[in-house]
Parts: C-alpha cells; structure tokens; sequence
C-alpha cells in the first residue's frame, strides 16, 4: 500500500500520549511505537473516485499461558466528526509476521516494502504457549456517514480530498479490536 502522508500524523489528529496494551488473563496486545502509519488515500491508484482508506500499525501479541490461543479477528473501526465511520473490511485486512535476529530486526522487516521478506498470515491463527510474536496489520476501511440513523457507503472524488481537512474529518478516534478464542468480547485499544 502506498500511503500518501500529506505530512499528517495520526498524533495531531488523535492525541495520542501513551497507548495502553490490552490484556486478558495472560494475553496481552499493544500497538509498537513509531510504528502506525498515517491514515491516508492511495492517491497513486488511477481512479478518481476513493471509498477506502489504507492504515497499517505492528502490534506485539504475548501469550504466557501454557496453552496455545487462536487469535480469530483484528478490526478496525474510526469515528469522525459530522457523522463519519470508517470501518475495515475483514478480506482486505492483511497481516503479515517477519522473522529476524532480534526485534528491531523484525521491526525493520515487518516495515520493510519488500513484501519477499514477510510471512502472510491468515485469520485465524495460532500463538503458541509461552510465547510473543509482533505483526504487521494492514487495514483497508471502508468510509460510511451516519445517515438518518444508518451508516451508508460514502465515495470522494479526487478534487474532495483536502489536506488535512478530510483526515480530520474521518479521523478522531480509533479502536483496534482483537478476538481470541479464550475470551467472548473482543480486546479494544483505544487510540
């Protein structure tokens, strides 16, 4: 994905001090630092019309149970002003794991282009027992307006898209839902 940054940081948009990680008896999920993207329209399709915005972030999964645990779903879900929604469409979420030396080596190739180096995961998949894995999740949203008490689809053209009017618009607040196996509610965190 090709994210065009317009030099908007989700932190101007969403304050974002400090992230607390998410846990469950002994699982626990937290966003990395310095490793969200900007939330952003891939400006570089040859479309004029956008219906979707592309969003990555890597998250450290740890399980220090004894048994493995399946983690069955990771969504996205934005709310913005004036009515807007934007939510991520489970077949276009891509999560990838990396393999390195250590974990800012897995950082590094986990943020890496070079989709050769990175392991595509599917839904749902195993964390063994006792142990940590980092993923990169990437989220293609789907932009809805609260409309007459419905969420409908919304489509901008080209020329609608402002810098960062628009990203501000879409964007104020962000929840990363995490399903697991050993718990009936989805883990939130919070941005």
């Amino acid at each position: 994905m090709n994210n065009v940054n317009f030099g908007v940081n989700i932190d101007k948009i969403i304050e974002i001090n400090v992230v607390e990680p998410v846990i469950f008896k002994e699982f626990s999920a937290n966003i990395i630092p310095a490793t969200v993207s900007a939330f952003g329209f891939d400006l570089q399709k040859s479309t004029d019309s956008f219906s979707q915005i592309d969003w990555f972030m890597l998250l450290k999964l740890i399980n220090a149970s004894n048994n493995g645990l399946i983690v069955e779903n990771i969504q996205a879900e934005c709310v913005g002003r004036s009515g807007y929604r934007c939510k991520s469409n489970n077949f276009l979420t891509q999560i990838y794991r990396a393999t390195g030396k250590n974990e800012s080596d897995i950082i590094e190739n986990l943020l890496n282009d070079n989709i050769h180096i990175k392991e595509l995961l599917s839904l749902p998949f195993l964390l063994k027992a006792e142990s940590e894995t980092i993923i990169r999740v990437d989220f293609s949203l789907k932009i809805y307006k609260k409309l007459f008490f419905q969420l409908r689809p919304i489509v901008f053209n080209r020329q609608e898209i402002k810098e960062p009017e628009t990203y501000q618009d879409l964007l104020q607040k962000a929840i990363i839902a995490i399903q697991i196996n050993r718990n009936p509610k989805p883990l939130l965190i919070k941005l």
